[in-house]
């Protein structure tokens, strides 16, 4: 899952006990951001602000190729939809390769293409 705090740009998911986060911006609350994260097959993870390497962690999640996505709210221990995103989402992309911080940067000055 990726959110915002009132202090940062967080990532966590099953096995990360404690949640990879960035500090924010210092204009961060109102003003739109590029946040992205990527991950390797080796499970080597960044988290990126406005394109920026922001903080790095380890992971052994894996997306399931047939499996679900859940973007802008967590899961209760029971299933249950928890924790709600409460912002705007402009634009969402999957890819399936971990993307250097140039193609990010290109990704990000492409608004709508792909």
């Amino acid at each position: 899952m990726l959110m915002y705090g009132d202090d940062g740009f967080f990532y966590y998911d099953d096995n990360i006990l404690d949640a990879a986060g960035a500090v924010a911006p210092p204009d961060a609350a109102g003003v739109w951001h590029f946040v992205a994260v990527t991950m390797t097959a080796a499970g080597r993870g960044k988290l990126y602000v406005d394109a920026q390497p922001a903080v790095t962690f380890a992971t052994t999640s894996r997306p399931a190729p047939d499996g679900s996505l859940t973007l802008g709210m967590d899961m209760g221990p029971d299933g249950s939809p928890t924790d709600f995103f409460a912002g705007l989402v402009d634009e969402f992309r999957v890819f399936s390769i971990s993307l250097t911080s140039a193609q990010l940067d290109s990704v990000r000055f492409s608004e709508g293409l792909g």
